[in-house]
């Protein structure tokens, strides 16, 4: 596979994921591994709430569940993580989480 098929295929998420993982690396590297726990955190409750309004959504319109990749919420918990001090206590992760992804779907569904 060359470059530039390789190039074709990669959509705005994916460079977005690309940027902030080059930052996350940064912040690794200059505080440790306690910015990977916070980052396992943030990805897990990030995932799990827009799957969970994903199949809301689904029901509401009464559509077959169709599973699509939460790339947004992959990318808002990089940031949340990426932004929060690493000293910031678990339930803080989860509760920006909640915010930054129920905000989304509020915005999305108006």
């Amino acid at each position: 596979m060359d470059f530039k098929s390789l190039y074709n295929k990669l959509n705005m998420y994916h460079y977005m994921l690309l940027s902030l993982l080059v930052f996350i690396a940064i912040g690794i590297y200059n505080n440790g591994s306690k910015i990977i726990v916070q980052l396992i955190i943030a990805i897990i409750s990030c995932v799990l709430l827009d799957l969970f309004f994903q199949y809301l959504r689904d029901r509401l319109e009464q559509k077959q569940y169709q599973f699509d990749f939460p790339y947004s919420a992959i990318i808002s918990a990089l940031l949340i993580a990426g932004i929060l001090a690493p000293t910031t206590r678990w339930y803080i992760l989860i509760v920006a989480s909640t915010v930054a992804i129920c905000g989304k779907h509020i915005f999305k569904s108006c």
